[in-house]
């Protein structure tokens, strides 16, 4: 029989998982994202708490939870979208690479002044006897948290925002860089020698971008022989989910086989497929994918980290506690401070919400304390503190993020009038619930006339309003769903969107303005005044 192995621990890891799921987002006093509530409860749960999940001994969950935490980096590679990175600093959209090369430089320098005011508090630390050198440290406090930010920024519905696809790129730049400086620090202190490190991660750019070249020639040479494959395939076959499934790991095999990091692999892999995608990764392959990770994977992976944190060693270590309060100071103004770098393009109060996201750190924080541990230049209580710091981060950074982006999207809602009543406009609205305050509509098209006989690509819907398309309606009563760039909008449409009230009133002035309603659609003393077109929050 199959008695060996016992599924209770996975039982109990998921139904943590379920209840979370089911409660939180109803303790509205908290505003907590859910991968920090899923934390906390591995914490209430595990080694420091009442000791229902196993924190290291059962094989299942340890890679379970190793698998969750390659997946969300493969995801987030996924949420990476260059097409939506063209920002200029007026925030206009206007897509003449300007802004992408301004920002791609920006979110480096970002990167580059976090390095160095941690490596001055790291020799702050020295000098009062923490420490006798500042490098790991530096390196340590300079990493962000992947994982928790783009978990959050799609749960606020911001992942695939101008603003949204910069924090994600920051994050992902601050915590891939410090993996490969790590790697050379742990080379300079071993035999094999910076040179075949630098030759591993190379070996593995090869492969990524070998991977981009062949499947955009196959794509473009091919096409037909992919749709033909893509058609005649059964529809539970879900090809798509198996050739990312697939890439993904392919990745990270290659990663394991020549010793690189296989987070990197999988990271690089979301990349890649989102490059390839002729469609936003927000659509059906998307969303297939996020069912898988955040139903299932990802949460087991969050819970772990909270089951393994020890609690009991760090109160018994007074000198831990004396260094925390010191270390959270440390985390977060190496990371708000050049974060300011971002108000000339997004305006002081997202910088600093930015700031505050990307001081949250979680498990590259806690994997690069341990090489430091390992290697002697950190002490175990050091360590210790670290991990609870990177504790307090995921608790408090998200809380001081969302309260600064919605102080700022009240501000762009009474400035662009959220009053006005939308019936004249959408028709009717479907849906109007959650934490988010999101809206689902249906518009006609031939009142909006900058959409009607364009493509997508070409109405620069997303970018003009901050909306997300769900699908469009034929007269002929054909539905597409999550439609891409080049579906081309005709008369007739009904089109279905989600947004929040204030990019509807974004869509309502573009209407106004461009002719496709009525002075009726705006009561009140002011109707005759065009409401300005928002970016995207």
């Amino acid at each position: 029989m199959h008695g060996e192995q016992s599924f209770i621990p996975l039982l109990t890891v998921v139904t943590a998982a379920m209840v979370t799921g089911i409660l939180l987002p109803r303790l509205t006093i908290l505003r907590i994202p859910l991968v920090v509530g899923e934390i906390l409860i591995g914490i209430v749960l595990g080694h420091s708490g009442f000791g229902v999940i196993p924190a290291e001994t059962d094989p299942w969950l340890e890679l379970l939870s190793l698998f969750g935490f390659t997946f969300l980096m493969f995801l987030s590679g996924l949420e990476i979208d260059f097409r939506s990175l063209a920002v200029t600093e007026g925030g206009d959209g206007d897509d003449d690479g300007q802004g992408l090369r301004r920002l791609l430089m920006v979110t480096f320098g970002i990167f580059g002044a976090t390095l160095l005011f941690s490596t001055a508090l790291s020799l702050g630390l020295v000098g009062l006897g923490y420490l006798e050198s500042p490098w790991i440290m530096a390196l340590i406090m300079s990493t962000t948290s992947v994982g928790l930010v783009m978990p959050l920024l799609k749960e606020r519905g911001e992942a695939d925002t101008r603003f949204g696809q910069i924090v994600i790129l920051s994050a992902v730049v601050a915590d891939f860089a410090t993996m490969l400086l790590i790697t050379v620090f742990v080379a300079a202190h071993g035999a094999a020698g910076i040179t075949v490190d630098v030759l591993i991660v190379g070996t593995l750019f090869i492969l990524f971008f070998g991977v981009l070249f062949f499947g955009k020639r196959l794509l473009t040479h091919q096409a037909s022989f992919v749709k033909r494959i893509a058609f005649t395939a059964p529809k539970t076959a879900e090809l798509s989910v198996r050739v990312s499934m697939t890439l993904m790991l392919g990745f990270v095999v290659f990663s394991q086989f020549i010793g690189a990091e296989i987070i990197l692999g999988a990271f690089l892999a979301g990349t890649a497929i989102s490059s390839l995608s002729r469609k936003s990764v927000h659509g059906l392959l998307g969303m297939k994918l996020d069912a898988i990770g955040f139903g299932f994977f990802i949460p087991i992976f969050f819970i772990m980290v909270g089951a393994r944190f020890d609690m009991h060693s760090l109160l018994a270590d007074p000198a831990s506690l004396a260094l925390v309060p010191i270390l959270v100071v440390f985390a977060f103004a190496v990371k708000i401070l050049p974060g300011m770098l971002l108000a000339r393009f997004f305006g002081r109060r997202n910088a600093l919400a930015a700031g505050f996201l990307l001081s949250s750190r979680l498990s590259l924080i806690i994997a690069a304390s341990a090489i430091g541990l390992r290697l002697g230049v950190i002490t175990p209580q050091i360590n210790t503190a670290i991990i609870l710091v990177a504790i307090i981060t995921c608790v408090v950074s998200p809380a001081i993020y969302d309260y600064f982006r919605r102080r700022d999207e009240e501000e762009q809602a009474e400035g662009a009038g959220v009053h006005v009543r939308l019936d004249p406009l959408v028709g009717r609205s479907l849906e109007r619930e959650g934490a988010l305050d999101l809206s689902l509509i249906e518009i006609e098209a031939e009142k909006f006339p900058f959409l009607v006989n364009r493509t997508l690509a070409e109405a620069k819907l997303r970018p003009r309003t901050g909306m997300t398309l769900l699908s469009v309606t034929r007269l002929d009563g054909e539905v597409v769903d999550a439609p891409g760039g080049n579906l081309k909008v005709l008369a007739g449409d009904a089109l279905v969107l989600i947004g929040t009230e204030a990019q509807i009133t974004a869509m309502e002035g573009l209407g106004a303005r461009e002719g496709g309603l009525r002075e009726s659609a705006f009561p009140g003393p002011n109707a005759e005044e065009e409401p300005p077109a928002l970016p995207p929050a």
